[in-house]
């Protein structure tokens, strides 16, 4: 997921799709172009886009089905066009001028810089006209079809005047003589009026989002936002409600930075809002809801790095249609640093997930030179891999607990007291369902698999223990559950972990298998847990209903 970042106007609210009279195109380190007429390369996607044509001399009247993309590298600035034609293309006599037929005008112009315009007309009949630019100083091809036509342009920055980043001027007028119909991006009189025409704000390369937007700790009034540029450059931040006109600013720390990570508190619950990270791109999170309804979410573990896996997964249609998921450790086998994780995991996330998503640490993430990067990615605020929050009437509580290499006796005492007051809270105690989520199952009293988490769990009371009705965890690659007062362990494959059923427990422990998945679904009433395979076939499911 690569996009572009913009440090000039921190309060626009545009996006690359165009609106107003700017439009954000990126600088590209290099363009490769098949000049064929067809936009239809990668880059055009990212590129600026206007859409918003209106006809000449009467705004209030919109138009549609022309599409324009324009970017540009250190040497050309492209223009990419596709224009829909549902009456038919005129393209008018051979021998006569560009206007004879259908067409179009390209204005590009700076008034800060020398006060300099160039025009282009690209007519169908293949003529071309040309104002302040020889016609061998740029290229151009057009591409006919029935009922649309497209066409690419490139337009050597050596043949244009000098301009700063926020100084270049456009304007493309287009005419459909079988349509009759005369239209222009910008409102202007007169095509020459240069001082109105639209302001194209240049991203340069260095600004480029080269990993994420990802959120983070989205609670019913917080959340964070995390993301990469190539370069070094100043965070540029701003978001507002769904809704609202008008982008807040939020106040980032001075100094430059390739990583950049901003945190929300105060936020309205069960709100969506809007974000931008510089770059103009608008992005979109909601916050979760405090009071009782009903919802779905998923649990998934032990990728190791397997981002095929892991895509598979987030494309199952019962897992897009949830409302958040929880990935449960061992995500990677070992951290040798943050780009490992956007290979194994991170990028894939944000790419094919745009909902809520935590992510809590397994005994790999304790692994690898980069180890601590983890809490840069997921908590850089408080630098824990523990908590809880609750959402339509489930209380999540997840737990960091039996990591390969062991943590600081202060943040497993830390962990330890916050547990102890957690379970005492009013949210916690009026929960319909309380779920606790954790890398290592319950199941694993010995062996040095869950010995930690054994410690940390016995901490609290029996009462407070049979207050929780489910938990769900990974680390075994393979299905198995246990449930009260059943002495029988069920499991999909032969256990080798040492796994026993634990009958003190007042609630089920399921583990998660390898490549699969849990979907669960909260009802007014209960909580069905279904169990999917590798395959996305469902092999399991679990029934609760609210404890009395």
């Amino acid at each position: 997921m690569k996009n572009f970042r913009c440090l000039l106007y921190l309060f626009s609210c545009l996006s690359f799709l165009c609106c107003g009279n700017e439009i954000l195109i990126p600088q590209f380190q290099k363009v490769d172009l098949k000049l064929d007429g067809i936009p239809k390369e990668s880059f055009w996607d990212k590129s600026g886009k206007i859409t918003d044509f209106r006809k000449f001399r009467n705004p209030s009247e919109k138009t549609s089905g022309t599409d324009v993309r324009i970017c540009m590298d250190n040497t050309n600035l492209y223009i990419g066009l596709t224009c829909e034609e549902p009456k038919g293309i005129f393209t008018g006599n051979p021998n006569g001028s560009a206007w004879a037929g259908d067409n179009v005008e390209i204005f590009l112009a700076s008034l800060k810089n020398g006060d300099w315009y160039r025009q282009i007309v690209i007519g169908l009949n293949g003529k071309r006209y040309q104002e302040f630019i020889s016609e061998n100083q740029y290229q151009s091809k057009v591409h006919l079809e029935e009922k649309k036509w497209s066409a690419e342009i490139v337009v050597p920055l050596k043949s244009l005047g000098k301009f700063s980043s926020d100084s270049l001027r456009f304007n493309m007028l287009r005419y459909r003589k079988n349509a009759r119909e005369f239209s222009s991006w910008q409102n202007i009189f007169w095509a020459h009026d240069a001082d109105k025409f639209g302001h194209l704000i240049i991203i340069k390369p260095e600004e480029e989002v080269t990993h994420g937007p990802w959120t983070f700790g989205i609670t019913d009034s917080c959340a964070g936002i995390n993301w990469e540029t190539s370069g070094k450059i100043k965070t540029a931040f701003s978001f507002r409600k769904k809704g609202e006109k008008i982008f807040r600013k939020k106040t980032a720390e001075p100094g430059k930075t390739k990583y950049h990570s901003v945190f929300l508190k105060g936020l309205l619950p069960d709100t969506e809002y809007e974000y931008q990270t510089g770059n103009g791109t608008v992005y979109s999170f909601r916050t979760l809801a405090p009071g009782n309804a009903d919802f779905s979410f998923t649990v998934t573990t032990d990728i190791h790095g397997r981002s095929g896996m892991l895509k598979k997964i987030l494309k199952n249609p019962h897992v897009q249609q949830s409302d958040m998921i929880f990935l449960l450790g061992d995500m990677m086998s070992a951290i040798i640093g943050r780009y490992s994780c956007y290979e194994g995991f991170l990028d894939t996330i944000a790419e094919n997930w745009k909902k809520p998503f935590y992510c809590i640490r397994g005994n790999h993430e304790y692994r690898g030179a980069g180890a601590n990067v983890f809490f840069d990615l997921f908590s850089p605020l408080e630098r824990k891999s523990y908590g809880a929050f609750s959402h339509k009437g489930i209380f999540f509580l997840f737990l960091d607990t039996d990591g390969d290499v062991k943590e600081s006796s202060s943040y497993m005492k830390n962990q330890k007291e916050w547990l102890c007051n957690v379970v005492k809270s009013k949210e916690f105690l009026k929960a319909k369902f309380r779920i606790l989520l954790v890398h290592k199952p319950l199941m694993l009293p010995s062996q040095g698999g869950g010995t930690e988490l054994k410690k940390l769990f016995d901490a609290l009371s029996e009462k407070e223990k049979r207050l929780f009705d489910l938990s769900l965890s990974g680390h075994t690659h393979h299905y198995s559950k246990t449930i009260p007062g059943i002495k029988t362990l069920y499991a999909k494959h032969k256990t080798k972990n040492g796994m026993s059923p634990v009958l003190s427990l007042a609630f089920p422990v399921m583990t998660n298998d390898l490549g699969g998945f849990f979907l669960a679904e909260k009802k007014s009433s209960y909580l069905l847990v279904k169990v999917f395979d590798e395959t996305g076939k469902i092999i399991d499911e679990i029934k609760l209903t609210e404890k009395q």
